[in-house]
């Protein structure tokens, strides 16, 4: 993880010529933390939220499925599934550091 984050990390500064670069995590992912600081990042605020971030949404194949073994494996589910038409589905879980988990199950996606 160190490796991906020193090239994300150069192509911020060094490409896209950004002077900023905020990472924001969930207090109880220390290891994140931890990686943030071998880059030379500081805490400079700390907040309490629903969430930290973006949220990235996963594709799966049985929304429901997926939300279950989740459930069994220490998540806690964020919200009920929701059909925003046209047959996808969306949800969101909290893993047991606070991160947030998108999953989609989209039957317009091809499969791999």
């Amino acid at each position: 993880m160190t490796e991906a984050c020193e090239v994300v990390t150069d192509y911020w500064f060094n490409v896209l010529k950004f002077s900023v670069l905020r990472a924001p995590k969930a207090a109880a992912n220390i290891a994140s933390r931890r990686i943030s600081e071998k880059q030379g990042m500081r805490l400079v605020a700390t907040e309490e939220r629903d969430h930290v971030g973006a949220v990235a949404y996963w594709r799966v194949a049985d929304i429901n499925a997926t939300i279950e073994h989740f459930r069994v494996t220490g998540a806690s589910i964020a919200g009920l599934v929701q059909d925003v038409g046209d047959g996808i589905k969306v949800a969101e879980v909290l893993d047991p550091f606070g991160n947030v988990i998108g999953l989609i199950e989209n039957p317009h996606f091809k499969s791999l």
